[in-house]
């Protein structure tokens, strides 16, 4: 409420509207996913702690219903909050959640031998790397040019694991296997591609490279 004569109410409105202005201009909102909120907070608010020291930020919140990140800086210091901006995006692009789908085939063998491929996709990548086998994806955290080289890499592994089916009748299965599993033991050695026998749906199934 603004009380006095109508030049003193109509000056007054003047200054509080430009202190509002000032004081609005100290906030900012960025926006920040829930699954992103606790990377850019740290553990135990570590990056939050940092942000503020070395933005010059004194304030940053989360607002979970909105989904939003909120930066404070002190009146005319706005640089801080541009540079609480970027280092915020810094982290929110680090931590980017990617997923890709992909087949039982290739599930199986990045995880066989102990993870041994999926260890490898992660170490020549640097990316964080877990697989969902639920949703049948591949879940990738980092930036997109490490996914791009991620995506490069699972092409080529995914042709080395090709799966096919040769159906193959009830009298032919004892050829197929032979005396003791040495005709499927030989076929394998010969074409280094990986045969199981499936009676249930009368087939040979192959695993291997185009």
């Amino acid at each position: 409420r603004v009380r006095g004569r109508k030049d003193q109410i109509e000056q007054g409105k003047k200054v509080l509207a430009d202190v509002i202005a000032g004081i609005e201009k100290c906030y900012r909102e960025m926006p920040c996913p829930e699954s992103l909120m606790p990377v850019s907070g740290g553990k135990a608010g570590a990056n939050i702690k940092k942000l503020q020291e070395e933005s010059g930020c004194p304030r940053i919140s989360f607002d979970k219903e909105k989904g939003v990140l909120r930066l404070k800086c002190e009146p005319d210091d706005f640089g801080a909050l541009d540079k609480a901006e970027e280092m915020v995006k810094a982290i929110m692009k680090e931590n980017e959640i990617t997923e890709i789908p992909i087949s039982s085939t290739m599930i199986n063998a990045l995880l066989n031998k102990k993870g041994e491929e999926i260890n490898k996709l992660a170490a020549e990548t640097e990316l964080r790397i877990n697989v969902n086998k639920d949703s049948g994806k591949l879940v990738l955290k980092g930036p997109d040019e490490k996914v791009a080289k991620a995506k490069e890499l699972l092409a080529a592994l995914e042709l080395l694991n090709q799966e096919d089916e040769v159906p193959v009748a009830d009298e032919d299965f004892a050829l197929v296997i032979g005396a003791g599993g040495k005709t499927i033991q030989a076929l394998q050695a010969d074409s280094e591609c990986n045969l199981d026998i499936s009676k249930s749906t009368n087939s040979v199934k192959l695993r291997g490279s185009t």
